[in-house]
């Protein structure tokens, strides 16, 4: 009983740190504008990503955003909008990360690498 107590108490500790430190993981003009799990996600303690629609609330399709000029991995310059896929329409979380390092979703197998910095 005594151990099954301890592992209860190193659960809770476990997961409150857990929780506290999401809040601190938030990057960007995310963290600079003092958004909090719930703006995102519509609860305190997220389960797993923020509905696309949170993201589009703020920020919209961005499909028609501007092309931007980048090189690709044979050092041609590529003219293109990452937002305007012709692999139709990809969740923002696919590139794009509030919690950890942000990655171009095109670059995991589909091409030729792109150089391309992803907030």
């Amino acid at each position: 009983m005594k151990y099954i107590f301890t592992l209860l108490i190193i659960i809770t500790l476990f997961s409150i740190t857990a929780y506290a430190d999401a809040e601190h993981q938030l990057k960007g003009r995310h963290l600079e504008n003092k958004l909090n799990c719930v703006d995102c996600h519509s609860e305190e303690q997220p389960t797993g990503k923020a509905p696309q629609a949170a993201c589009r609330s703020c920020h919209g399709d961005m499909k028609d955003s501007e092309s931007i000029v980048t090189k690709n991995s044979s050092g041609h310059d590529v003219k293109l909008n990452p937002h305007a896929s012709h692999a139709g329409d990809i969740r923002c979380t696919k590139c794009h990360s509030i919690h950890k390092t942000s990655a171009l979703f095109c670059n995991e197998g589909c091409h030729h690498r792109f150089e391309l910095t992803v907030p």
